[in-house]
């Protein structure tokens, strides 16, 4: 199934216009995360605390799952 990845955060929204096909829902659970996270590095540049989410569409547009991921950097003295 093609699955798409929507990225949110205080600093941007983006929709996946391409998707990629996965073969499970656990598959697509594990590339939500990923995709995520390889967000949250390009994010964590720039603030030090932002949430982050990923939603997921299947192929009619339908949301399937999101996953949310807060990052919160301190510094300690």
């Amino acid at each position: 199934m093609r699955y798409f990845f929507d990225i949110g955060s205080d600093r941007l929204e983006t929709l996946d216009e391409e998707g990629c096909e996965l073969d499970s829902e656990a598959q697509m659970q594990i590339e939500a995360r990923r995709v995520l996270t390889q967000v949250a590095d390009d994010e964590a540049r720039f603030t030090a605390r932002s949430v982050l989410m990923a939603r997921v569409r299947d192929s009619y547009g339908t949301p399937v799952y999101r996953v949310t991921l807060t990052l919160e950097g301190q510094r300690l003295q």
